[in-house]
Parts: structure tokens; sequence; C-alpha cells
């Protein structure tokens, strides 16, 4: 009798089970949890239709996390693309369409990380790529992980010897990667140590003046204006420009732009950029800037 009796309450318990765990699923599809990274940020989940309508900026062109509705990611989703707020798109690679991989995305500004499905490209091992390459040529083969700048192996980094010579292991928002790296006279001819004596330092070709190694003239700075993948290594396009911020404004047909002054063209005006430069577009063609070419 007293074992029929336990028996009633531990079915009596159970019979609840189920209808608990299909309210606690349906909690979960109408709130997802905001996990938290090891690195301490917040991950982006995928939101429902519903949910995404309701956030009024959902889809927005932004600048910095605050212009977004929480939780969405103020990031960009292809190279150049102006940057919008965003959810996650995935969780695995089984929520992507064939050719594609689940990866975490971190926002600029240490911002939310984002799960997309990003492109399986052609890209080896130490090649440049984008980690949201609209092309395949961009992005990296399978197994390879675009982490900081170019394509590399999954490593340790506690375990140094995870990496070929030549490469470090970098932290990633989705995974440590084996990162090509360069002390002050590894490069090849042609080549700087960008970031020389820094844990990101990497060999590139210079375009332009290399301001690093010849200082500039007097009342003028050496700026990096921009890094472009090349099929090997990144080239850094490298000049000399006036600083500028707003009591010190730009000559007449200049503008400052990231704290130092550049000649303003246009799409039918090259040639005021003169030999050995280009009229180069910014902000998806809202802005046109002169800037050193290739030789």
């Amino acid at each position: 009798m007293k074992r029929r009796t336990i028996l009633g309450v531990l079915v009596g318990l159970l019979l609840p089970l189920p209808f608990m765990f299909d309210q606690c699923g349906a909690w979960l599809q109408k709130h997802p949890i905001q996990a938290i990274t090891p690195q301490g940020a917040k991950l982006v989940p995928i939101l429902a239709p519903d949910e995404r309508r309701a956030l009024l900026t959902y889809g927005r062109s932004c600048q910095d996390p605050k212009d977004c509705d929480p939780p969405l990611a103020c990031l960009s989703l292809f190279p150049g693309d102006e940057r919008v707020c965003i959810d996650s798109s995935c969780r695995t690679d089984l929520q992507c369409k064939q050719g594609f991989t689940c990866r975490t995305r971190q926002a600029p500004g240490n911002g939310p990380l984002v799960r997309r499905c990003v492109l399986i490209g052609v890209r080896k091992e130490g090649q440049p790529c984008f980690d949201n390459a609209r092309e395949k040529e961009a992005a990296c083969a399978q197994g390879l992980l675009c982490g900081g700048s170019s394509c590399g192996r999954p490593c340790q980094l506690a375990v140094p010897s995870s990496c070929p010579s030549g490469f470090v292991c970098r932290a990633d928002p989705e995974s440590p990667s084996c990162q090509p790296f360069c002390k002050g006279g590894d490069c090849p001819e042609g080549q700087e140590c960008m970031g020389a004596g820094t844990d990101d330092a990497q060999c590139m070709a210079v375009i332009g003046e290399n301001c690093q190694r010849q200082p500039c003239p007097d009342g003028q700075q050496c700026k990096v204006i921009g890094y472009t993948p090349e099929e090997e290594v990144w080239s850094a396009t490298m000049e000399c420009v006036t600083p500028c911020d707003g009591a010190h404004p730009c000559l007449e047909g200049s503008l400052c732009f990231r704290g130092g002054c550049r000649r303003t063209c246009g799409p039918d005006a090259q040639d005021v950029c003169g030999p050995g430069r280009r009229c180069t577009e910014y902000l998806s063609k809202q802005l046109w800037l002169c800037e050193p070419a290739h030789d």
C-alpha cells in the first residue's frame, strides 16, 4: 500500500512536466535569451518578426550602438555599406543556405555580437579577407576563419605552436585564429611592418608616401588613410596630411576627414587629383576624396 502511495505521488508530480516544458519553450521563443560571451560582450538573439516590427530602429542606418534599440547591434552587412541596426540570423550552420556558414561578428567599438550567415569562399591561409564578404573571392575557404584581417586556421591562445611560423594566435569573437605577424625587419622588399612592436603587426604593401620611414614636412602628420585587400597581402595607403578639427579648418577645395585635410573630387572630376593620385569614393558614394594610387 505504501509503495502504491509513493508511486501515485510521483506520477502526480511528473504529469505536469510536459506542460511546463511547453510553456517554457513558448516563453523562450517569445523572449530569446541574450547570452553573455566569455569576452563579456552580449550576443544579440534572433528576434521573431513581431519583435523586429516593435523596434523602431530595426533595419535603419546607425553610427554607434546608442542609435539602435536594445538588443540590436549597429553593423554593416557588407564591406563599404552603411551600418544598420540588426539582430542575429543564425545559431548554427544548419540555419544557413548552402555555401554559407554561421559566424560571430562584433559591432565596432566593442559593441554586441551577432551570429550571421557568411559566405564560404576561396581565400587561403594568410590571405586578406572580409568577415562579411559579398563575393566568394574575398571570403575564406572552408575550415578557415576570417579573424582580424586574414584567413587563418583555428588555434589555442595558450599554445603558440598551434600556429605556423610567421603567424600568431589572436583572439576573435568566433574563435582564436592564426594571423600574419611581423617584426621590424621581417617583411619582403616593397612591404612595411605596419604596427611594428604591437601584437597586431603585419606586413603590408605601401601605396603613396612611406611616411613611417620618411618624416612628413613640418605641420603635417603621417596617416594611414585606408587598407585594401590584395591577392596575397593587405595594402596600406599612407599620406602626409595637415591635421584639422573644428578650430583648425581646411583650405578651400579640401575638407576635414578623419582628422586630416583631404582634397575633394568627384566621379566626373578625377583630373583634379593630379599625377599618382586617384579619386576614391567613401560613405557609399556620398563623398569623393583624392588619395595616392598604385604605381
